[in-house]
């Protein structure tokens, strides 16, 4: 490792799913926050030194959330999307990744952005799926309706990133398979 870098994945894939989650986590831990119309105030309230912190921390919980967001895709698609799972080609996907690496140079940073806005979809459908648990928590606890109707936009984001997830996963596969063709690595 010459360097360390930070790159487009690591900030959509980890460090932004990583904040959401941290202040999704702040904010269940805090006592003083009953109502939602509370969080502004306890998410302002935090000093520079905490928000330096915050972000190591982030990057950290968003590296661990993508294993959360992984499997609950990974259980949606064998669940409930059975074609996704035929794979027409004798190549493993690391396979893939590997000649492409090798040969096809020029198209790694377009098939690496595919992966990181699937892995921020994935992540933040797991952030959502905590979301929900969190509201809930949070409406038994105070009582306060609007935790209620935040639960029930976290289930609706739940869905949506899940679907979206899928898209750049089938994106990101297409587009993995043609550069294999247009390399004359694989056939059609």
């Amino acid at each position: 490792m010459d360097k360390i870098r930070i790159d487009f994945f690591d900030i959509l894939g980890y460090l932004v799913p990583g904040t959401t989650l941290l202040i999704i986590c702040w904010i269940a831990a805090d006592s003083k926050v009953s109502s939602v119309w509370q969080v502004y105030d306890s998410i302002h309230a935090v000093d520079k030194k905490s928000i330096f912190i915050g972000l190591f921390l982030s990057y950290i919980l968003g590296f661990s959330l993508h294993i959360l967001g992984d499997f609950l895709y990974t259980l949606y698609r064998n669940v409930f999307n059975r074609t996704a799972l035929i794979n027409t080609s004798p190549l493993s996907t690391a396979d893939k990744w590997t000649l492409i690496r090798e040969h096809g140079e020029k198209h790694i940073l377009l098939l690496e952005r595919w992966y990181a806005l699937r892995a921020l979809a994935q992540n933040l459908n797991a952030i959502s799926l905590i979301g929900i648990f969190i509201c809930l928590y949070k409406w038994r606890v105070f009582g306060y309706f609007e935790w209620g109707l935040l639960a029930l936009i976290f289930i609706c984001t739940f869905v949506i990133f899940l679907k979206q997830a899928e898209a750049f996963h089938k994106v990101l596969n297409t587009d993995m398979q043609s550069v294999l063709v247009k390399l004359n690595l694989e056939a059609r």
